[in-house]
């Protein structure tokens, strides 16, 4: 993968500042010398990775897990009671 940085360096001479801006600026003060950059980065292409795996859930967990979903919880059961 190919990434392309255009941009200017700002480098202030007199106080050895540097700043890097993307584009330029259309007015600098007299201590500033703009310094086009053009930089190609050659990036490797990113490796996908893939996650397998097995779930099981016995029998017993999967039912008590149907029973909690159809029995209220306190606050819920709470709320009916009082509407």
């Amino acid at each position: 993968m190919e990434k392309i940085l255009d941009a200017y360096i700002i480098y202030n001479w007199k106080t050895s500042s540097v700043k890097i801006v993307k584009k330029k600026p259309k007015r600098y003060n007299p201590f500033e010398i703009p310094i086009k950059i053009h930089i190609k980065f050659m990036l490797p292409e990113p490796k996908e990775i893939e996650a397998k795996g097995e779930i099981v859930i016995p029998e017993t967990q999967v039912k008590d897990m149907i029973i909690e979903g159809l029995v209220p919880k306190k606050e819920e059961e709470e709320k009916w009671l009082n509407f």
